[in-house]
């Protein structure tokens, strides 16, 4: 596993006391994650989508190397990241999630195939600039 350089850990250290700071406020339920992003979008509804699948709901999907937690997750329209950086690849993530959400990629030529995912659904999160 590749090592994290100081400036990684130092960002990771601010999104963690935003992360904390809002959750003292918020006092809600959910369960927490931090990790690195390594795909946005989510690696298996890109790859239908790009195949003449369509997918439902078309809102954003990412997969994180976790430091803890599941690995797949849905944000909804409308959860913007905290620091309001747009997601990308390589980016410190971390937030908090509460649900699921079920993602139908449906093919646009016969047989109509239908591939269903089940991910995460993130109610609140924050992301580094890099």
């Amino acid at each position: 596993m590749q090592k994290m350089a100081k400036k990684d850990w130092t960002k990771l250290s601010i999104l963690i006391v935003l992360i904390v700071s809002f959750e003292i406020a918020h006092a809600s339920s959910g369960q927490f994650f931090a990790g690195r992003i390594t795909q946005a979008p989510d690696q298996e509804v890109q790859s239908l989508a790009d195949s003449d699948y369509t997918c439902e709901p078309e809102n954003t999907t990412i997969d994180i190397q976790s430091f803890k937690g599941p690995t797949a997750y849905y944000i909804p329209q409308g959860t913007e990241s905290k620091t309001k950086n747009q997601q990308k690849d390589g980016q410190l993530v971390i937030g908090r999630y509460s649900g699921t959400t079920t993602i139908t990629c449906t093919e646009d030529t016969e047989p109509y195939d239908v591939q269903t995912f089940q991910f995460n659904t993130i109610d609140m999160w924050a992301n580094s600039k890099q």
